[in-house]
């Protein structure tokens, strides 16, 4: 088997080919530039094949680590074609990048979360070499959509729970001061 498609693997990532490798050992940090493959290219509205390429527009994701890299950066040439029975350009679906946060790839945004339920949004910031505001939205777009998904026993004793079902219980309260807020500091 080929490295690359086992690179790819661990990243989540169908569908591309990769062109490049750039490892920083010094910063332990990894640039992967891939490339769509033109024959997993499908129309959104009809599915069927783009007649022919109109770009290739770049789009800088984050990734997974992987072992010793913790910063991994995808450039990812995303296909954009012209489709001739819907009579207009689109791009080519891709099912790995995250819905809702289009900068990080669906692995990435796992691996983070799975981190934010045991330890601190900032915490995992540092480790994975990340912003902490797009830490902040994800753990809290996981929790509201926990939230829809899952509810706490109504006979569960709350003065045990840790900070995450803490947070879990409290997410729906309105008109809540911060904990840090001016006015609870004095």
């Amino acid at each position: 088997m080929d490295i690359r498609e086992v690179i790819l693997g661990f990243l989540g990532i169908q569908g591309v080919k990769i062109e490049d490798i750039k490892l920083f050992q010094r910063d332990l940090r990894v640039e992967i530039k891939i490339r769509q493959r033109r024959s997993d290219c499908f129309c959104r509205s009809c599915g069927g094949e783009y007649d022919y390429v109109h770009e290739w527009p770049l789009k800088k994701l984050k990734g997974p680590p992987l072992g010793i890299y913790s910063d991994v950066l995808i450039k990812f040439y995303q296909f954009r074609g012209w489709c001739n029975q819907c009579q207009h350009t689109g791009v080519a679906c891709v099912d790995w990048i995250h819905t809702r946060f289009e900068s990080m790839l669906c692995s990435f945004a796992e691996v983070a979360g799975r981190l934010m339920e045991e330890i601190t949004c900032e915490a995992v910031r540092r480790i994975i070499h990340s912003n902490s505001k797009a830490m902040w939205d994800l753990d809290q777009w996981r929790m509201r959509t926990m939230m829809e998904r899952l509810r706490l026993p109504e006979d569960i004793d709350i003065s045990y729970l840790c900070a995450d079902e803490v947070h879990f219980r409290t997410i729906q309260v309105q008109n809540r001061k911060g904990l840090f807020a001016k006015s609870l500091l004095g």
